[in-house]
């Protein structure tokens, strides 16, 4: 939070923690995924921004972990 009130954030210093916990609460379902299928389905469930696919801006997108924490 600013002085001047709450502002957005962005960058991957920002995101890192929230793929972290992400990709923690996708351990705790899946035990067992290897750190290539973490990253496979992080991605895979990343909403699409920017230009089709990965990209340089928005690399693989807005994360969602709606469907893993509707459990």
């Amino acid at each position: 939070a600013s002085i001047s009130g709450a502002r957005s954030k962005t960058g991957t210093s920002f995101a890192t923690p929230f793929v972290t916990a992400a990709a923690a609460v996708l351990l705790e379902q899946e035990p067992l995924l290897s750190p290539a299928e973490v990253a496979e389905h992080l991605a895979a469930n990343a909403a699409d921004l920017g230009e089709t696919g990965f990209d340089p801006v928005f690399g693989h997108g807005l994360l969602s972990m709606q469907r893993a924490c509707a459990d």
